[in-house]
């Protein structure tokens, strides 16, 4: 996709029902959405962050950390999440978007990029590595065509009427589930689906807090490899948050 602008769009909003207010809660004296965009200018071949969050009255800390960290925002619906992208992509005139949520704080830029480049290189409309999951939960991201995002836009408001602002709506569920729209996953090569440190539960973020307290004062750029090295080496850790380990 030469010449066209990629933009990432991080969801991000207080109103989490499992962990209210995740996003703004501290890791190493940072929130996580100031760690999760540090983690996002590391990402090549992506034109512009911006911090999609809703017009709730509870998310100014949110916009207020997206002016401090001087990315852009949107403002839009609290439960249509498919409308707030569509609306942030059209504000900051985006080509591209990929879309990276506010539970991931350890999202591996390398991965991110390597999606990027796979998209940039054929002729998909959304690239992503969740539908057959072979990395952890908590690297998840998704890079789709603006072209898509508005006709599956166009789609769900015609479904859906009057109540399509009230309405939760998944912003990639059309584009991945309808069959209209060529679809690739990046695939791991070891299957790590089995690992999570996504951020839901106060068991992940103790978790998390681990991790990047063994991790970060060392190598702020870590990635992966380096989590699956302490994980190999402290597998105890794991622990923490089992329980919300999804079965087979």
């Amino acid at each position: 996709m030469p010449d066209k602008k990629i933009g990432i769009i991080l969801q991000a909003r207080m109103g989490s029902t499992r962990l209210p207010g995740k996003v703004m809660m501290k890791i190493q004296d940072k929130t996580v959405i100031s760690l999760i965009v540090e983690r996002l200018r590391r990402v090549k071949n992506a034109d512009e962050i911006i911090l999609a969050t809703s017009i709730d009255p509870r998310n100014e800390g949110v916009v207020e950390e997206a002016r401090r960290l001087g990315i852009g925002y949107f403002r839009g619906s609290e439960e249509n999440v498919l409308d707030r992208l569509y609306q942030a992509s059209k504000k900051f005139s985006l080509d591209a978007v990929v879309r990276i949520t506010g539970d991931c704080p350890l999202i591996d830029p390398e991965v991110v990029g390597k999606g990027i480049d796979l998209f940039i290189g054929s002729k998909v409309d959304i690239v992503s590595n969740t539908i057959k999951r072979t990395f952890p939960h908590g690297l998840d991201f998704e890079v789709f065509t603006k072209d898509s995002l508005e006709k599956a836009w166009l789609s769900e408001k015609d479904r859906l009427g009057d109540g399509f602002l009230a309405s939760f709506v998944n912003p990639t569920a059309y584009i991945k589930e309808s069959g209209e729209f060529k679809h690739l996953d990046i695939l791991n090569g070891t299957d790590l689906s089995k690992i999570r440190i996504t951020l839901d539960y106060l068991e992940d973020l103790k978790l998390i807090e681990k991790i990047y307290q063994e991790l970060y004062p060392v190598n702020p750029c870590f990635g992966l490899k380096e989590v699956l090295e302490l994980l190999d080496k402290k597998p105890q850790l794991l622990m923490i948050n089992k329980k919300y380990v999804e079965p087979n």
